[in-house]
C-alpha cells in the first residue's frame, strides 16, 4: 500500500508534493509531473518484481541482494545508453 501510495503522490497532478516542488522550481506543473512519469514507472516495475520474488525467495537479505543488483544492473544500462548518443 506504501509503495503504490509514493508512486501515485510522485505522478499525480493534483498532489500538493508535484504543486510545492514545480512551483518552488519555477517550472510548469504540468511539465514537472511529466518529468517524473519515467522515475515512477521504473521504480514500480522494480517493486512489482521485489513483490512477486518475496515469497519466492523467503530470505530478506537475498531479496535486498536480488534487488540491489537489478537496481545497479537497470542504472549501468541506462547510464550506457545514455552516454553513446
Amino acid at each position: 500500500i506504501l509503495s503504490g501510495s509514493i508512486s501515485g503522490v510522485n505522478c499525480s497532478p493534483v498532489a500538493s508534493m508535484g504543486l510545492l516542488t514545480s512551483t518552488g522550481s519555477g517550472c510548469k506543473h504540468l511539465d514537472h509531473i511529466s518529468s517524473q512519469v519515467p522515475y515512477v514507472i521504473l521504480t514500480s516495475v522494480i517493486s512489482a518484481i521485489g513483490f512477486i520474488l518475496a515469497p519466492v525467495v523467503k530470505n530478506i537479505f537475498i531479496l535486498y541482494l536480488i534487488l540491489i543488483l537489478i537496481i545497479t544492473s537497470t542504472y549501468f544500462l541506462l547510464s550506457r545508453k545514455k552516454s553513446t548518443r
